[in-house]
């Protein structure tokens, strides 16, 4: 993978180049290596990186990882405001209209997109616009750090890697928030994706009840 895991690299939202360019900055100490990954979530949010990505590494596989939408959001918003973007409540940022104080702080992405970056459908279309579908894997957050070995093989299949030849890693932090919120606000945002994770299940025909309460 590339390193360092953070900051993450981001390559494709500030530049790219050809794919020996990719290599050759992402990855300068991986002679020999035959696969090659990147983790950079701003990626899904940018409507030009798919195209850059395809034509850049047009025989890669896209890896997407999708969490409870509700816990997302929440664990955003905790983000945004352990590093100083966020002066809001959670009941002023979910159940008030009450506008965000803009930092002057460069971020890659809008701190304070909260609810849309749940609405994973509207990402994933834009992916499926640009690669084949067997190029494309979404996976569940909850069912990874819950059933590692099996959404492991999942992910191992897809990429036609041998996993007897893999060392992995089974330390994932199920993070859960240290900060409670109010029912109001939990109640709201699960209103909120309802209808949006409905329709995410039947376009991508996946099983996502480990999201229901």
């Amino acid at each position: 993978m590339a390193r360092p895991i953070r900051p993450e690299p981001k390559y494709f939202l500030s530049q790219f180049g050809d794919a020996d360019h990719y290599r050759n900055t992402l990855f300068s100490d991986a002679k020999g290596t035959s696969f090659l990954g990147e983790k950079s979530t701003s990626y899904y949010e940018s409507a030009s990186v798919p195209e850059r990505i395809k034509q850049t590494l047009p025989g890669c596989k896209i890896l997407m990882i999708m969490r409870d939408p509700v816990e997302r959001a929440l664990s955003n918003y905790r983000f945004s405001k352990s590093n100083g973007f966020e002066s809001r409540t959670a009941e002023e940022v979910f159940l008030s209209t009450k506008p965000p104080i803009i930092s002057s702080d460069k971020t890659s992405v809008d701190p304070f997109n909260y609810l849309e970056r749940g609405n994973y459908l509207r990402f994933i279309k834009r992916y499926l616009a640009t690669f084949e579908r067997q190029d494309f894997l979404p996976i569940l957050f909850e069912r990874l750090v819950n059933s590692e070995i099996e959404e492991q093989q999942k992910i191992w299949e897809f990429l036609n890697v041998d996993s007897t030849e893999i060392k992995t890693s089974t330390n994932y932090r199920n993070q859960t928030d240290q900060e409670s919120y109010s029912g109001e606000v939990r109640s709201f945002l699960s209103n909120y994706y309802k209808s949006l994770n409905q329709q995410l299940a039947d376009y991508l025909k996946m099983d996502l009840s480990c999201w229901e309460d």
